[in-house]
């Protein structure tokens, strides 16, 4: 019975001395193929602060085949938006798009004379310029609704007032659209 006890005991010690040998084995693959995996990744250009800086915002344009207006997505240094970000848009939208398929809705020779934030409205005064030049109710919408719908991506506006020369009474002169209320996103 000890021969037996003794070919039992040799039996466990070799299974356990290949499970160990087999476990080894894995451990030292699995680990080989995980350094690859794990090595640090270096850019072959550092990101620089004004990259980091970037953002992008959407300004509302017209397209030129269907007169709708859409988007385009801008991408701007965030350090213009601390000081002024809402006449920093409407400047963007006076300059005009960058894209060939979309045209500026803002009349040529518009000023932005002032912008207040009047608790959740934003009130927008411009030069005359802006209401002149207007031939028709969906271009007059569009003018308007290119600047409402740009600047109502801050959460504190909800609605935008414009004023012309500082009159809340105003209109285009070529078509029947009132400037009288607020505009709120379309």
């Amino acid at each position: 019975m000890d021969n037996k006890r003794f070919k039992m005991f040799l039996g466990i010690i070799l299974i356990v001395i290949i499970l160990v040998c087999t476990g080894v084995y894995i451990f030292s693959k699995l680990s080989n193929s995980d350094a690859s995996i794990l090595e640090e990744y270096t850019p072959e250009e550092e990101i620089s602060n004004e990259q980091i800086r970037h953002t992008i915002v959407k300004l509302y344009f017209k397209e030129i085949n269907t007169d709708e207006l859409k988007y385009e997505n801008r991408s701007i240094d965030s350090k213009n938006l601390i000081n002024d970000p809402y006449s920093y848009l409407i400047n963007l939208l006076i300059e005009g798009p960058t894209s060939d398929e979309l045209e500026k809705t803002i009349p040529e020779g518009t000023v932005l004379n002032s912008v207040k934030l009047i608790n959740d409205t934003l009130v927008v005064d411009f030069s005359e310029t802006f209401i002149n030049n207007t031939a028709d109710v969906n271009m007059a919408s569009n003018i308007v609704y290119s600047i409402v719908n740009t600047l109502t991506q801050f959460n504190e506006i909800n609605s935008v007032k414009i004023l012309i020369n500082g009159s809340n009474n105003s209109s285009f002169l070529n078509c029947d659209f009132s400037l009288k209320d607020p505009f709120v996103v379309k």
